[in-house]
This record gives C-alpha cells, structure tokens and sequence, in this order.
C-alpha cells in the first residue's frame, strides 16, 4: 500500500473516530460543531487525532460564518507540568473555597487520577462510595482510594448533589449533572471551568500518569485508572521507572 493510500484511511479512520467522539461524549451533530470541540479533542488522547485537520478544514467550506481554527500538528512533544506545578494545581483546587464544589471535586479527580475530562463528566454518582477501606473511586477495575485529607470535600459534593438532585431521579444518576435534566455536563464546559485553576490538561494529565507510575506498577494502575498497559508502560518508561511493587498496592480495593 502506497503513503497516499495509507494516508486517506488514516484520515477516513480518525475522521469517524471524531464523528462518534463528538455524538457519544458532547451529544452534538458536525453542523453544530463548535471551535471548543475541537481544542478539547486535541487537548486529550493520542497526537493521531490531528489528522482529522483535513475534515475540519474541508467543514469551513460549508456555509460557516465564523471559520474553525485547526492548526498544523507541531513538532513531537510531550506537554509536561513538573511536579511542582501539580502539587501547587492541587493546592489552588483544594483551597479554592469561592470556586463551585463540583469543579473543585472534577478538578481534583483529573489531577489526583489522570482521568480524561471526557471521562470525568459522565462519571455516574456511585462511582464514588464508602468502603470498609475507605471512600473509593471507580475508575477501572480496581477501585481506586480517594485520600484521606480530601474525604470532607468529596462527601460534602456528594451530600450537595443529593440534595440538588432529589427533584429529579434521572439528573441525580450522574456525578456532575448538567442544567438539562437527565443528562451529564458537557465535557468542553468542564474543561472551561478547569481554566480557572490554570491548569493545562495535556500536560497536568501526563504529569499525574507519570508521578503515579513511580508509586504503583503498571499493571495495578491500568486496572485501577482504566487505562491500557501500554499507555501507562509509555508513562512508566518517559517518567525512568522500573517495574516494581508499591505500598499504595496494599490500600487498593477490589471491585465487588
């Protein structure tokens, strides 16, 4: 198969990719494809989603007033806050009293877990419970343990969004409900609201996958943040670290 070939499956293959990121995660159709869409979807996930920039490029020709911005993919680099930087995210998330609870409580899930923002505005209310070890989090297999310092702040949002939410069965199913009933926060408003912390997703996210493969082996952390052995084996070799066991193993919980 010759580049030029390769190249438009690759392109057709990304393109669909796209098309059902948008429908599944922001309940949106193309015509109503916004620039927001599309810096969220670079934000997250692997650098083959800039070859989409072709499709979106060709959707500026169809009758848009405002064009999209879709700019060329950069050299190879991987966006990287230091550990510094997190922990201080930690800290302005933790402290942030005047911040709504629900964007603290995101915040605070994206860089504790590294869990895609995609994936965090359609976490469900039970995903977080209290165990015989602990409040938990389930994120994969594994449930994962929030920290203790922070268990006040999460059973506070949980008893907030009960209350919020006891008008309405459906709205209270998920974790961070949207304004319209029935249905999860839109992730690019998610991703809105984390500006305000400074936080840059890309780099925050491979921050938090590389500090946590020097606590826990790939393997515990694949089942317990829902990510692929060889995502987090890339993780583990670009943060030095050797296969090992951790003492975080033992605070582990399985899932029932």
């Amino acid at each position: 198969m010759d580049y030029a070939t390769r190249t438009a499956k690759q392109e057709i293959t990304e393109a669909g990719k796209f098309m059902v990121w948008l429908e599944e995660s922001q309940h949106a159709q193309i015509e109503y494809l916004t620039q927001e869409h599309i810096d969220l979807y670079w934000s997250e996930g692997p650098t083959t989603r800039t070859v989409v920039r072709n499709f979106l490029l060709n959707r500026k020709l169809i009758g848009r007033r405002k064009p999209l911005h879709a700019p060329k993919r950069e050299a190879m680099t991987t966006p990287l806050s230091t550990p510094t930087e997190r922990m201080n995210a930690l800290r302005t998330v933790i402290e942030a009293d005047t911040v709504k609870l629900s964007t603290r409580v995101a915040a605070l899930i994206f860089l504790l877990y590294g869990t895609e923002i995609g994936r965090i505005a359609t976490l469900k209310r039970d995903a977080i419970a209290h165990t015989p070890n602990g409040m938990t989090i389930e994120l994969g297999p594994l449930l994962a343990p929030v920290p203790e310092p922070l268990l006040p702040l999460f059973s506070e949002y949980l008893a907030a969004n009960h209350q919020g939410t006891r008008s309405s069965t459906d709205a209270s199913v998920w974790l961070f409900p949207s304004t319209q009933p029935g249905r999860h926060i839109q992730a690019n408003s998610l991703w809105n609201r984390f500006t305000i912390f400074g936080i840059r997703p890309q780099a925050s996210r491979n921050a938090t996958l590389n500090d946590l493969t020097k606590e826990l082996d790939i393997s515990t952390l694949s089942s317990m943040l829902g990510y692929g052995l060889n995502t987090m084996a890339a993780h583990a070799a670009r943060a030095g670290t050797q296969m090992a066991t951790y003492p975080l193993i033992s605070r582990t919980t399985p899932r029932n």
